[in-house]
């Protein structure tokens, strides 16, 4: 049997040669800064054989708009193991202890980038998130006009990013949203194609840009990392994205669901736009979640729940969620339950990608379809949108 620990500085070395071996990557293995650095909330696991990790998983702690309140939240990431240690359980237990760190750490709520979506459906894990890709070439691009008072300014290494944080975390108003960290965003000014959007020295927009060769040769320009504290800016962010793609042959814009792209292009033809999103959510403290988070002020009726958490134990119980004034409450009761639910079900419930209801049609969850309606009113549609990869 493998252990499970901690890991440690001196496992850093053996943990490249792992993601090398488990990703099968080409060349270097690039060096991952925050792997291991609790002083900086990013905490990992290692599975070992003779004091050789041969597995792993690590999370990072952010707080985040989920919602309606920031709430703390654990970005999973670096789940990997040696293919002759697979099929041995070690991926469950790393998990696990992952699971009740995040618990001793007060994080309610957890998102994860999946390689393979029915792995981490066994964790709990439901898919929540909803994002636009489009493409088109800049010439089916029309040019948008900013204001006078609009100036663009390239975020230098080292400079104070402050405003864009404050920006980025404006965008939860559209619904729940997982935001760049701040040292994530500092790496990006390395590259010198993250820009500000100012309005009279006040920093209102952002947006970084990147450019890749496509297969003919051709270059692309990528826009991403979108985000504006009100709706009259996105002209000025269509304006830097017309002006930066004057050299592309391509333009691919990332963005969350409610951005006007048709209204800048010259014909619907010319746009192509995909629903994407992959981005999983499981709660690992759904007492606190609960407590926590805001729900519609017309949701009146309370529901009984019996939960069954193998992954999160402390979850199992049975609990009546009654909301009140925006708010809800939530106790431990011994009651008949309207609803009897997996952490899986509970994840696809609360996730917002799906309304209850039609969970309820597709046969997902079992309820009454009163209960249902109930559910509905104090989870309702709000697919999530996250601006970083884990």
């Amino acid at each position: 049997m493998s252990p499970i620990r901690e890991a440690r500085n001196e496992d850093r070395e053996e943990i490249y040669k792992l993601f090398w071996k488990s990703f099968n990557v080409l060349g270097e293995v690039e060096e991952v800064p925050y792997w291991n650095t609790p002083d900086k909330k990013n905490w990992s696991y290692v599975a070992v054989e003779d004091e050789k990790p041969v597995a792993t998983a690590s999370f990072s702690h952010f707080d985040n708009s989920i919602r309606g309140v920031e709430l703390p939240i654990a970005g999973v990431w670096g789940v990997a193991t040696v293919p002759q240690y697979r099929y041995q359980g070690l991926a469950r237990k790393l998990m696990n202890a992952a699971f009740q760190r995040m618990k001793n750490e007060e994080i309610v709520f957890s998102i994860l980038d999946p390689f393979y979506i029915p792995f981490y459906e066994k964790f709990g894990y439901a898919q929540a998130e909803v994002f636009r890709r489009h493409l088109m070439t800049r010439e089916s691009l029309r040019l948008a006009h900013a204001n006078e008072n609009i100036t663009f300014h390239q975020i230098k290494e080292n400079e104070d990013i402050t405003d864009l944080m404050t920006v980025q975390q404006s965008m939860g108003r559209y619904g729940s949203r997982i935001f760049h960290p701040k040292r994530w965003l500092q790496t990006y000014t390395k590259k010198n194609h993250l820009y500000a959007i100012k309005d009279m020295n006040e920093t209102v927009a952002m947006i970084r840009f990147s450019f890749s060769k496509l297969q003919n040769g051709k270059r692309k320009l990528t826009a991403d990392t979108i985000g504006y504290t009100h709706e009259k800016y996105i002209l000025s962010l269509m304006n830097l994205i017309y002006k930066y793609g004057t050299n592309a042959n391509q333009i691919e814009i990332i963005s969350d669901p409610s951005f006007p792209i048709r209204n800048f292009v010259v014909d619907d033809d010319d746009l192509g736009s995909t629903i994407e999103g992959r981005m999983m959510i499981r709660l690992i403290d759904f007492e606190k979640y609960c407590g926590r988070i805001e729900v519609p002020k017309d949701a009146t009726e309370s529901v009984v729940i019996k939960l069954i958490d193998g992954n999160c134990p402390w979850n199992t119980g049975v609990h009546k969620i009654t909301p009140s004034r925006g708010k809800l409450e939530v106790e431990h009761v011994d009651e008949t339950p309207d609803i009897v639910l997996s952490d899986f079900e509970l994840s696809k419930v609360v996730s917002g990608l799906n309304s209850v209801s039609q969970l309820h049609s597709l046969q997902e969850i079992s309820c009454s379809e009163e209960v249902a309606q109930n559910l509905e009113s104090i989870f309702p549609l709000e697919p999530l949108f996250s601006y970083p990869r884990f």
